[in-house]
């Protein structure tokens, strides 16, 4: 009987091969645990540079500038060379009843005087002298007495002529102006009229000068 058992238990050992070692599984103890860290935060990079001006903050400002008022030289220096002076017909004035001619008088030499009234003559394009007659101080003109006034490079002097607005008129192209104390006239393109054959003159004034 003992020997029919080992019998059969024999091949049934050999069948079954030999057996696999199961590994062991780590304990929870032996388990790397991960760690989470949080993100580093990277600030912006700071930049300076000028300020910025405010909204609404009052901001200076530049002050205007004005030219100086010319400064009158007091009398005393030689009568003005026609040579070193010009004439510019500057401004025309209109008023309700009377058209007002202003002429500048400048000098490109040294200093010297004008007083009294010049003799001026308007003429055409042809250069013929239109038929006027001149009154100093009429139409609106100021009839104060002529002062001297010295003129130099700095400053500027004027006469004024002035008619009515009443027809007919006839338009000058050029005038001739004959300063007191000279004997060169000076001559200058001009838009002045004058009508009905009459003109009021000034006398040489400052050009800041009323009248």
């Amino acid at each position: 009987m003992l020997l029919l058992l080992g019998v059969v238990l024999g091949p049934l050992s050999a069948c079954s091969g030999p057996s696999t070692p199961r590994s062991a599984s780590p304990s929870p103890s032996q388990i790397p645990t991960a760690t989470t860290e949080p993100p580093a935060t990277t600030s912006p990079p700071v930049t300076t540079g000028p300020t910025a001006p405010t909204f609404g903050s009052p901001q200076p400002s530049a002050s205007p500038t004005t030219p100086p008022p010319e400064t009158p030289l007091p009398p005393g220096a030689p009568t003005c060379n026609p040579a070193h002076l010009t004439v510019t017909d500057a401004d025309t004035v209109v008023t309700q009843r009377h058209r007002e001619q202003v002429f500048v008088l400048r000098t490109i030499g040294p200093d010297c005087d004008l007083s009294g009234y010049p003799t001026v003559a308007l003429k055409d394009n042809s250069g013929n002298a239109l038929a006027v007659t001149y009154s100093r101080g009429a139409f609106g003109l100021s009839t104060a007495p002529a002062a001297p006034l010295t003129l130099s490079r700095t400053t500027s002097a004027s006469f004024s002529l002035a008619t009515s607005r009443t027809s007919p008129c006839t338009e000058a192209a050029t005038i001739s102006v004959l300063l007191p104390g000279t004997s060169t006239p000076l001559v200058a393109r001009t838009t002045a009229r004058v009508c009905q054959g009459r003109a009021g003159l000034s006398s040489v004034r400052r050009l800041n000068a009323d009248g």
